[in-house]
């Protein structure tokens, strides 16, 4: 999924189990594109425009900031 607005084709994947017999706390985090078509942007609250973002539920973004907080490395 692109940029919406400015059609940018960085494209990332973070996701995390949700089954309950699943112990472990790892999540995954997959680059599909790496390539941006505007410069850097200075601040991460720019980020929450991405559309991808938009995608998860309240508690899926809590959970990666407190896995990114922890510093646990994505599997």
């Amino acid at each position: 999924m692109a940029l919406i607005k400015i059609n940018c084709p960085f494209l990332v994947y973070g996701s995390t189990s949700t089954s309950k017999k699943v112990t472990g706390k790892l999540w995954k985090m997959q680059l599909c594109c790496v390539n941006h078509n505007h410069k850097a942007l200075t601040s991460h609250t720019s980020h929450t425009s991405h559309a991808a973002q938009q995608l998860l539920i309240p508690a899926q973004i809590a959970e990666i900031q407190c896995l990114w907080k922890s510093n646990l490395r994505p599997a």
